[in-house]
This record gives C-alpha cells, structure tokens and sequence, in this order.
C-alpha cells in the first residue's frame, strides 16, 4: 500500500488511462501475492515494483492501439488536500491534466523515461539498465523530454 499511489500515477502516465493503470498496479500486486519470492530485497522494492509496472504497462501499450486521449478522470490517482481551496484545487487539476496530456503526446521512448523518472522514482542508471543504454544518454533523453514539456506547457502548444 505504501507504493500504490506512485504506481498508479506511473501507470496512468504511461499507458493515459486510469483504468489501465489501475488493472496494471493490481496485476502486478496480484502476480507478487501468487510468487512472494520475486521480493528478493526489500532495500529495492520501490525500483522492483516500478520496473514491473512499467513492463506491464509497456505490455498494455503493445497491445492496444496508441490513444490519443488521455482519461479525465486523473484526478482518481492523487492524493487531494481537503482543506484545500477548491479554487486552487481547480486549477492545479486542470494544470496537472494539462502536464499529463502533454507527457502522453511525447514520443514514447521519451515519455517512458520521463514517466519512469518522474513518477516511477527511478534514479538515471536503474533507468539506463531498463532501456539498454548509458546513464548519460537516459539523462540526456530526459533533458529532452523535460524541454519539450516546458515549451508545450509554457506555449499552450498542442504538439511536443
């Protein structure tokens, strides 16, 4: 319960669905209760458990057709401060959607690194290891991503 949020949002940034990425985190959870022995080290259960979700939201993605929308119901997955104005509740949802949208439109090798990183937690090298290249390079790539997240955010921009 301690990582569900994180891969929820991990999840949902990666596949653009809620829904998917609720089955996701549960199929990985059920899949650990069904074999406990893949939980070798506890000092990393956070990058295991992130690396599942994202091979098995990788998976979805295969699977079915490239979604042009993302799902609405975003706001599902986090976590809001009740005593919070809901004026500024508002607009930080429509300002997280807006971010979530343009993550969703980048190219999927960049939005996978960004997503991995950003919600997944996952340091350069663990992400480097995952995609087969060098820290430098998933840095790198990043940097990218994180460019293009500015100038569509910043611009009101529709394409990354």
């Amino acid at each position: 319960m301690e990582h569900k949020d994180r891969l929820l949002t991990l999840a949902t940034a990666l596949t653009g669905h809620v829904s998917a990425g609720e089955d996701i985190v549960h199929d990985v959870f059920a899949k650990l209760v069904q074999d406990a022995r893949r939980l070798r080290n506890d000092d990393h259960v956070a990058g295991f458990l992130s690396v599942c979700v994202r091979n098995c939201a990788l998976d979805w993605c295969r699977m079915r057709a490239k979604q042009n929308k993302l799902s609405t119901a975003y706001a599902a997955c986090r976590q809001d401060d009740p005593g919070k104005d809901p004026a500024n509740r508002a607009v930080e949802e429509e300002e997280a959607q807006a971010l979530l949208k343009a993550v969703h439109k980048l190219p999927g090798e960049l939005r996978e690194i960004v997503s991995l990183k950003f919600w997944g937690g996952l340091s350069f090298q663990e992400i480097a290891e995952l995609r087969q290249t060098t820290k430098s390079t998933a840095h790198a790539r990043y940097s990218e991503a994180i460019e293009k997240l500015e100038a569509t955010v910043a611009g009101g921009s529709q394409h990354v």
